[in-house]
């Protein structure tokens, strides 16, 4: 703000330097109380600006995208650029190929306030690759909004069948063992 807008950044700094001048003499806070909230807020800020481009490249390689869907299940934002998914869709079914999944989002995005759905979607290869939904209903004033956090699962799948194929080696030699031991 303070970069962007001088103006009205200045004039929140006097607006802020004003209201805690205001609390002191008013007896809430100790003077101590205000200079160091500002003092830590200043250096707060600093330190996010000195860090910022390497909180964006962390966000923007996180294995999650959303879509903001409008009551009528049209696609008013989506931000998946990191996930490996077509971006910029307008419909569902640009991502979400099987009828049967849309039908089934579709339906529960209806009856449900918040719920997490698996589901087949496409990346930017047009591969369908397992992907976690997770779905929550904001009232937008007048509109039903849904947001739909979009997690690519094929790493945690990947895992899951390592480890029933280790698990089926230990049972193996357990039973082997079982055997040779008879």
């Amino acid at each position: 703000l303070f970069f962007k807008l001088k103006n009205l950044a200045v004039i929140s700094l006097i607006l802020a330097f004003l209201g805690g001048i205001a609390r002191i003499y008013a007896g809430i806070h100790y003077p101590f109380d205000i200079f160091g909230g500002m003092i830590i807020g200043f250096i707060t800020s600093f330190v996010v600006l000195l860090l910022k481009d390497r909180l964006l490249r962390i966000l923007t390689h996180l294995p999650f995208g959303t879509i903001i869907l409008d009551d009528n299940f049209k696609v008013v934002s989506s931000h998946l650029e990191s996930t490996g998914f077509r971006n910029w869709i307008k419909e569902l079914e640009e991502l979400f190929p099987i009828e049967e999944e849309v039908r089934l989002l579709k339906q529960y995005l209806l009856e449900l306030t918040n719920f997490e759905f698996e589901a087949k979607a496409l990346n930017e290869n047009s591969e369908l690759i397992p992907v976690k939904l997770i779905c929550s209903k904001i009232n937008d004033k007048e509109n039903w909004r849904y947001l739909i956090a979009i997690e690519d699962l094929r790493d945690k799948k990947r895992l899951q069948e390592q480890i029933i194929g280790q698990e089926n080696l230990v049972l193996l030699g357990e039973l082997s063992a079982g055997i040779s031991h008879e």
